[in-house]
């Protein structure tokens, strides 16, 4: 016991290794900024999204991160760390699951099952490309999950009506992170009432339960909501389906903003093969084997066919935002592994000798496919040039060089390392500066936007310690620079980013002549 213990414990860390070196190597991506400024203003400043800045995103995660912050300055590091210690917790969770639905199994053929689910899910292209980053897809997507297991264990008459409250909370967590998760309170609802195990009178105390459990977590989002209305619905709703739909038509990326029907299967399958693989294995054993063949019985069938209710509705959150980038689509590959799980869990035993030599086919084949994105644990070797460090020293040599004020920048996480400030105007990144020319001028004020009219106005109440520019294109940063330039500012350093797997690119800090 305590063997297997250790080994389990190495093979779980050799994970964890892989994952933090794929984490910390990542450029940073533009989306990080909004999500770690949002922390930042709430940890030292005390400024809560729509009621004092643009925020387009639900808020919990403003809540987790400024939690964070408050027990370090390492904020790039420390988002992503949270964000890496969720999608460890991840695979732990469906190892987890996977052991207990193989429970009736011998136990070395469930170990091993087990483990090539992990890896299945750990190699897949989707995953690796999502996790660890200061974004809002890990920790929603490992609280469904925990949803999905908890009201599973209720439904099977095993857990207490507790579970059911908690898992309420977890999905409300999970929705109250990424909109996109809403979807998914229908069919928990409908798997509590319609899918359990236990009498009729004890069903409606169940969802009354799951419903109170999720609006304990939906709580302080709702306390955001009624400080302010307006700006909460339309940073949530009007921002993305009008404000920055008709941005995307105005860049001419019509193709990206009406979807054709084909697109989310592109986005799902092609460019990793891993991809197509994960889709294929559940294809032949779920949707071939279950509902062809209309093969189904015993709890472990239940499961199953809760997995595949659950589906579309991922599905769906997944498919409506616009514009569709692939890290959206993750949200379905912990859901499509389960769904595998619980085929083989349930297969005859005169069927399960073929239908695993399959699974473990193509489980090597997308090993195959996956394996170079094992280089990454040689990153170790240069963990100075991590990008989250880098950015941690570019920020400190700012603050070294403006010594206080605050920063005009559409790149606001490099002076927040620093310690230095922001115009809240811009904690978004670049998001709401580039629409804010769509909103309608009676309206600027009120939703918190600033445009290239209103930049002067608000510089001249409060004059910027430093401008710093390069971190998005010439064309968005030119009304900056032309700031700059007009009133006297002068490139006083420029910041070279050396951090591995960084885009090339230099920021320039311009300074007043006169200080």
């Amino acid at each position: 016991m305590v063997l297997r213990r250790i080994a389990l414990t190495i093979w779980f860390g050799f994970m964890a290794a892989v994952l933090i070196g794929v984490a910390m190597s990542r450029a940073v991506d533009h989306d990080e900024h909004s999500f770690i400024a949002a922390g930042v203003l709430l940890a030292r400043d005390g400024l809560l999204p729509y009621r004092d800045y643009p925020y387009f995103h639900l808020p919990t995660l403003v809540f987790v991160y400024a939690a964070i912050f408050k027990t370090t300055n390492h904020l790039l590091l420390g988002a992503r760390g949270f964000n890496v210690a969720a999608a460890l917790a991840l695979l732990i969770v469906v190892f987890c699951m996977s052991m207990r639905a193989l429970r009736e199994k011998e136990y070395y053929w469930r170990l091993g099952v087990s483990m090539a689910v992990t890896l299945l899910l750990f190699t897949n292209p989707l995953f690796r490309y999502t996790e660890g980053l200061a974004w809002n897809h890990d920790f929603p997507v490992l609280l469904s999950v925990l949803t999905f297991a908890c009201v599973c264990s209720y439904s099977q008459g095993v857990g207490r009506k507790v579970m059911v409250f908690f898992a309420g909370m977890l999905l409300g967590g999970a929705v109250s992170s990424r909109l996109t998760f809403a979807p998914l309170i229908a069919p928990f609802l409908g798997m509590i009432f319609l899918g359990s195990n236990r009498s009729g009178d004890k069903r409606w105390p169940a969802a009354v339960l799951f419903s109170a459990g999720l609006l304990v977590a939906l709580l302080p989002t709702l306390l955001l909501f009624w400080m302010n209305p307006h700006r909460f619905l339309f940073d949530n709703f009007s921002y993305h389906h009008t404000l920055n739909t008709s941005y995307q038509i105005a860049k001419a990326q019509k193709e990206t903003v009406n979807k054709p029907l084909p697109f989310p299967y592109g986005r799902l399958i092609s460019r990793y093969t891993g991809r197509m693989w994960l889709i294929l294995t559940f294809s032949y054993l779920v949707i071939w084997k279950k509902l062809i063949s209309w093969n189904w019985r015993g709890d472990g069938d239940r499961r199953l066919r809760f997995v595949l209710v659950l589906i579309p509705f991922a599905f769906i959150g997944s498919f409506v935002p616009t514009p569709s980038f692939k890290q959206y689509y993750y949200d379905l590959v912990p859901f499509l592994i389960l769904g595998i799980i619980y085929s083989l869990a349930t297969t005859e035993p005169r069927l399960l000798r073929r239908y695993l030599l399959t699974f473990l086919g193509v489980f090597l084949v997308c090993c195959a496919f996956s394996g170079f994105d094992f280089k990454y644990l040689t990153a170790f070797r240069t963990a100075d040039q991590w990008p989250p460090l880098v950015v941690h020293s570019m920020g400190l040599d700012m603050k070294k060089a403006v010594g206080n004020g605050k920063i005009l920048t559409l790149s606001p996480l490099f002076p927040l390392e620093g310690g230095l400030q922001i115009y809240k105007a811009f904690a978004t990144g670049p998001f709401a500066w580039r629409t804010a020319g769509f909103v309608a001028k009676n309206e600027k004020e009120e939703l918190g936007f600033v445009d290239a009219e209103d930049l002067s106005q608000l510089l001249d109440c409060e004059r910027p310690a430093g401008v710093l520019l390069g971190g998005e294109s010439e064309e968005l940063e030119r009304p900056f620079s032309e700031f700059a330039e007009k009133n006297g500012y002068t490139l006083h350093q420029r910041i070279h980013d050396y951090s591995i797997n960084s885009r090339i690119r230099d920021y320039d800090l311009w300074m007043p002549a006169i200080r």
